[in-house]
């Protein structure tokens, strides 16, 4: 029996290490993961630093883009209306100089009226004006 004693001891010894072993084994396994699990989550902060830090800046580019455009589209109103105004310009110097070659050609204030858009006085005005030069 005494073998049998010790044969059981033996075993109940080598099972033991056994698992001592697989705990040790376990442990140093589980540190490793929490060191690996601690630098990811370093990781992972930096990463979240970075996000907010870009969504800060394509925020400010955003609003001074958006400045940008609202500029852009005031001069844009600006140069639109200083167009529209040459135009005007154009047209009525356009009117008027048809309306002096017609008074030279002969035309009457009425006619101007009819021809060139001009109101009465405009037109009895171009009449005394490019109509004296003929006379004079």
């Amino acid at each position: 029996m005494e073998s049998t004693t010790y044969l059981l001891l033996l075993l109940l010894l080598v099972i033991g290490s056994t698992a001592l072993g697989g705990v040790a084994w376990m442990c140093g396994t589980t540190r490793r993961l929490a060191a690996q699990v601690d630098a990811l989550q370093g990781e992972l902060s930096g990463l979240a630093t970075s996000v907010t830090e870009l969504a800060a800046t394509l925020a400010e580019g955003q609003a001074g883009m958006a400045e940008s455009v609202g500029d852009l589209a005031r001069r844009t109103r600006t140069m639109e209306q200083r167009q529209d105004r040459v135009e005007m310009r154009d047209l009525d110097e356009r009117r008027y100089s048809e309306a002096a070659r017609l008074v030279q050609q002969g035309a009457d204030s009425q006619n101007l009226v009819r021809n060139c858009g001009l109101t009465n006085g405009e037109a009895d005005l171009v009449v005394r004006l490019h109509g004296a030069r003929q006379s004079a």
